[in-house]
């Protein structure tokens, strides 16, 4: 007699997704800094609020220069107000 076998189930990992997120930071974008932080803040929040997946956040911002103060950061430790 041979016994039923069941059914395999599945590891329940999380997705891991590399957010880069490249921010404009010259005198063009003074008209809209302001919409552009609040944007920055909402979409921050909304990766933090994923529970399903594991993001690993990277920030490179420009003007005359090209600075990248996160690279590869858990979103937990991501501060929204960072810009």
């Amino acid at each position: 007699m041979y016994a039923k076998r069941l059914p395999k189930q599945k590891a329940l990992t999380k997705q891991k997704v590399l957010v880069l997120f490249l921010q404009d930071r010259s005198g063009s974008m003074q008209d809209t800094w302001t919409e552009n932080l609040n944007g920055f803040k909402v979409f921050v929040n909304d990766l933090k609020s994923n529970k399903n997946v594991d993001y690993l956040f990277s920030l490179t911002v420009f003007d005359t220069q090209v600075d990248t103060p996160l690279v590869a950061v858990p979103i937990a430790q991501v501060s929204p107000g960072i810009l």
